[in-house]
């Protein structure tokens, strides 16, 4: 199975002692999500909206080959019934709060 890490970070892969599991870099490509709500009824004076997604950066499905992206982008992706996208999952972060890793790929 091809990884292909559509963000601009180094996603690294931990266990549950924070060892390296694996480390995946950046393929140089980014993908994106922007999001437009459009109004589509009220409740009282509440507006009630449907979200349409544009992704750009997001390859044709290949075989054999799945696509790391961004949490923001996995949602869009779930819209477009991609079913080949992953985001980082269950994240670790080091004492001063900062990202370090994650323990798992998320999916669905």
């Amino acid at each position: 199975m091809k990884i292909v890490n559509l963000t601009s970070h180094l996603i690294t892969i931990l266990d549950q002692n924070n060892n390296t599991v694996e480390t995946i870099h950046p393929c140089g490509e980014v993908a994106r999500v922007e999001y437009e709500a459009k109004v589509v009824d009220y409740l009282g004076a509440i507006p009630i909206s449907t979200t349409n997604y544009k992704v750009s950066g997001l390859p044709k499905r290949r075989k054999n080959t799945i696509y790391i992206v961004s949490r923001k982008v996995f949602e869009a992706c779930i819209a477009m019934n991609r079913e080949d996208c992953y985001y980082p999952n269950q994240v670790v972060r080091d004492r001063a709060g900062n990202k370090i890793g994650c323990r798992s790929l998320g999916y669905k």
